[in-house]
């Protein structure tokens, strides 16, 4: 694969976890409570996902095993907003029928 592809292939990646994060965050916002913080509270899971896969993917692997832990981490981050969203995402689905 030549270099020019790749990186296309790669902001392909960011900008559909960008349009997720997106997603996720709207959702999030719309079911929390109509007050700034409840709203900043629920917008965080995705964003914390986003930063994290951001600095996971920048930073460079010396040792096998923080390799390793960098992906055990992303994937605990990633599961957390998973759960959190989608329950966020269930609520505005009901709301909104």
């Amino acid at each position: 694969m030549n270099e020019t592809r790749l990186q296309r292939m790669q902001w392909a990646v960011r900008a559909t976890l960008t349009l997720g994060v997106a997603a996720s965050v709207t959702a999030n916002i719309l079911h929390a409570q109509t007050n700034p913080i409840s709203q900043a509270i629920a917008a965080w899971p995705p964003l914390a996902l986003l930063i994290t896969v951001e600095l996971v993917t920048r930073v460079p692997v010396h040792r096998r095993a923080l390799g390793a832990l960098r992906v055990i981490a992303a994937s605990a981050i990633a599961a957390i907003a998973a759960w959190i969203s989608y329950h966020h995402m269930v609520g505005v689905a009901v709301m909104c029928t």
